[in-house]
């Protein structure tokens, strides 16, 4: 058992706490985007009303002015495509972890997904998500402190929301490994917050809850309540 004192829940952020100012600026620039695709799309379907005069010449031409709606259109392609793309990326890239996963090289598989994690340090989400998947290995490995300390970062990054699936299951997971350690109090405590985390959070809600129930027998089991452990293994 590790000398440390095993990382507990901390509050729920403040609705008050300002967000970080990254997703301010992704906000508006999205808002404005949807405004001037929306402002594009009725500009292209409303009918055209009689001019009373004819227009006045413009010696700059005024072929581009049409151009002008369709900027906010490409902009949001352009935007849809990376993204998707940056999705597509990061999937391919978990591929050889998740074959080692499957063939059970679990030491190989924990040293793939830290590389992608590394390789996506600037996208919080993508990273987290392969540190989580980092820590799984090691668990499968039985290298439990390890795993341990990899989930704790992963629950530490405010960079990913508070009940975001990602740190949902690494809540469960710093459960199971507190379980695993004897720190059957601090399992508890995140029982507890995994429990009202449940409430906010619609992210693979089955999974995750069957996934605590097993946390919740390890804990019965260590305690020494091995008909209460099997109850919930039911």
């Amino acid at each position: 058992m590790s000398g440390d004192r095993p990382f507990l829940p901390e509050p729920e952020p403040s609705p008050a706490q300002p967000q970080p100012q990254h997703s301010s600026k992704r906000t508006l620039l999205l808002w404005i985007v949807l405004i001037a695709l929306f402002v594009a799309i009725w500009s292209f379907l409303a009918p055209d009303t009689p001019q009373k005069q004819p227009p006045v010449p413009s010696r700059f031409g005024g072929w581009w002015i049409g151009l002008i709606p369709a900027v906010p259109v490409v902009g949001f392609a352009v935007y849809f495509v990376r993204t998707y793309k940056q999705a597509l990326g990061f999937d391919l890239a978990l591929e050889p972890g998740r074959r080692a996963m499957a063939e059970r090289r679990f030491q190989d598989a924990a040293r793939a997904y830290a590389e992608v994690a590394s390789a996506h340090a600037k996208h919080p989400v993508y990273a987290s998500s392969a540190a989580s998947q980092c820590a799984a290995a090691r668990l499968a490995a039985g290298e439990i402190e390890h795993a341990r300390a990899l989930f704790t970062e992963v629950e530490k990054n405010r960079s990913v929301l508070f009940t975001s699936a990602i740190r949902l299951h690494a809540a469960i997971q710093l459960g199971m490994t507190n379980a695993l350690l004897g720190e059957l109090d601090a399992a508890e405590a995140w029982v507890n917050e995994v429990r009202t985390r449940f409430r906010k959070t619609k992210d693979e809600r089955l999974a995750n809850a069957s996934l605590l129930c097993l946390v919740e027998a390890v804990i019965e089991l260590r305690r020494g309540r091995r008909a209460d452990a099997l109850q919930l293994l039911e």
